[in-house]
């Protein structure tokens, strides 16, 4: 339990899940630039709303990849802040919701 709770083996670790989530959202933005690039409809209004948060986004290689660092940035932080929230609920549970009795607890 000890080794979980300090992110060892079986525990979530905040670094790795941020640069997993990372690694999937920058090149989706990236691929979603091209796509958009060279189609008439697909999927310009999510390209413009987006690049409305993250500057210089927009349809193309070049603006894909400005989209592709900041998208790498922006979900790697945020997962990370995600992951420290979770953990501090999880820490004794005491912090939002009470831990939960098992079989063995109750018997």
């Amino acid at each position: 339990m000890a080794a979980a709770e300090a992110g060892g083996e079986g525990g979530v670790r905040p670094c790795r899940v941020a640069l997993a989530i990372a690694i999937v959202w920058a090149p989706a933005l990236l691929i979603l630039a091209v796509v958009t690039d060279h189609t008439a409809e697909y999927g310009h209004k999510l390209v413009e709303v987006i690049g409305s948060v993250y500057w210089g986004y927009g349809p193309g290689w070049g603006p894909g990849l400005v989209g592709m660092a900041w998208g790498f940035a922006d979900a790697f932080i945020g997962t990370l802040i995600i992951v420290w929230v979770y953990h501090l609920f999880g820490r004794g549970g005491k912090a939002c919701c009470p831990p939960s009795q098992s079989a063995e607890g109750a018997a």
